[in-house]
């Protein structure tokens, strides 16, 4: 079925209305119909001229040869505003995410209350030392057994370390 909906733009900066609440800003009525390319191409041009103010007026379907008013859809309406002002969902990348669900958590832990903690598991770092604490205790090992420090071009060297203190 065939829809027309009637557009009501305001042009100008913002809307100016008279003492008597009436609206000052020129104003017209555009008809297009739903869903057709003449449709999707006005939305996509709605940004580049100077309306402040695009509203969804009236909706029309095509039933049993004539035109009969019907209800506007929020997903129409929602639409035109987005086409107009742009989507203004703000999306969180995964480190805004990461700290907003970590403020949380602390938010809930300065309260002290328990049953709002949730235990989650964060995502593990990356660490580009592992086993440091072991490598520390060769080196610790070797100082006792040789009675001198680790040479420096071994210092790292976690198999060479352990060779050293096999012999």
């Amino acid at each position: 079925m065939k829809k027309v909906i009637w557009l009501r733009i305001y042009r100008g900066q913002e809307i100016l209305k008279k003492e008597d609440g009436t609206v000052k800003n020129e104003n017209s009525k555009v008809a297009l119909t739903y869903n057709t390319l003449e449709w999707s191409l006005y939305l996509k041009a709605l940004p580049a001229n100077p309306f402040c103010k695009v509203e969804v007026e009236k909706a029309f379907e095509f039933k049993e040869g004539k035109y009969v008013e019907c209800d506007i859809e929020d997903s129409i309406k929602k639409e035109v505003a987005i086409a107009h002002k742009g989507d203004q969902t703000v999306k969180l990348s995964a480190d805004q995410q990461r700290i907003a669900d970590l403020e949380a958590r602390l938010e809930a832990f300065m309260k002290k209350d328990e049953k709002q903690i949730e235990k989650k598991e964060l995502p593990p770092k990356e660490e580009s030392i592992i086993g440091v604490g072991e490598l520390d205790d060769l080196k610790a090992k070797y100082e006792e057994q040789e009675g001198k420090e680790v040479p420096n071009n071994k210092k790292n060297d976690k198999d060479w370390i352990k060779n050293k203190l096999t012999k």
